[in-house]
């Protein structure tokens, strides 16, 4: 099946909108997505356990003309020891088994997929188009080495990544901390993007952090509560509470 360029336009921004608003998802923060052009987006896979603990690898996703029907051809820039650099590769459901994609899954949920393809492996993806076999210590290797390897390589969409992961979290905080004002400006915020691009939607964001930190509530202004002042009492009534205490003492 094949979409018209508006349904593959519409698919794209909208699956994009739906990762910018996941930062208060538990799976979020495995994966961090740079929408670089409308259909070519970089994404950092990363919080992965044994042997990837610690790392960061940087991949990238090309939708094809058939988006969203087809799944997006991804390739990795940085040296994993499962699959090749910057070659695409096969999975289950990759382009090489296009027939396999779920339309709904989007290029952002595909990206959440690498992050268990990784996991998995050669082993537990029984081989395939330039899958590779490294032993778990070289992958440890890899892993420790790729922070490294990203600031020499691909430090302009790192850099670009962890600004959109800044937003990502702050829409899931404002989410969860029911800010619901906040939440309403940065949702404002994300209509940006599709419109004109990731790019000026964090220019628009900055603009927005710099009357709005991270962290701040804007409170609302409490009336004061004056305490209701005691009546005074009169002459009359001092000197009538003065005879009740003499006559008790009379009794006595």
């Amino acid at each position: 099946m094949s979409g018209s360029p508006a349904i593959r336009k519409k698919a794209l921004n909208g699956h994009y909108s739906r990762y910018l608003q996941s930062g208060g998802e538990k799976e979020g923060d495995n994966v961090v997505i740079y929408k670089h052009r409308e259909d070519f987006w970089y994404a950092m896979i990363r919080n992965l356990g044994d042997p990837y603990s610690g790392a960061e690898f940087i991949c990238t996703l090309e939708a094809g003309k058939n988006y969203p029907f087809g799944p997006p051809v991804v390739k990795f820039l940085t040296p994993n020891g499962t699959v090749k650099l910057a070659e695409a590769f096969c999975v289950d459901m990759g382009h090489y088994h296009s027939n396999n994609y779920p339309a709904t899954l989007g290029m952002d949920g595909f990206a959440r997929q690498m992050t268990l393809m990784l996991v998995l492996g050669m082993k537990g993806l029984g081989g395939g188009i330039n899958l590779l076999n490294h032993s778990n210590e070289d992958k440890k290797k890899f892993s420790f080495e790729s922070i490294e390897y990203n600031q020499k390589h691909n430090k302009v969409w790192v850099d670009m990544l962890m600004r959109v992961d800044a937003f990502v979290k702050d829409y899931g905080q404002a989410i969860t901390s029911k800010n619901e004002e906040r939440a309403k400006e940065l949702k404002k915020i994300i209509k940006v993007h599709q419109m004109t691009s990731v790019e000026e939607m964090l220019k628009v964001y900055d603009e927005y952090l710099e009357t709005h930190p991270i962290g701040s509530v804007v409170q609302e202004e409490q009336p004061e509560i004056q305490e209701e002042e005691k009546p005074k009492k009169s002459k009359k009534d001092k000197k009538e509470k003065k005879e009740k205490k003499s006559k008790k003492k009379d009794k006595i």
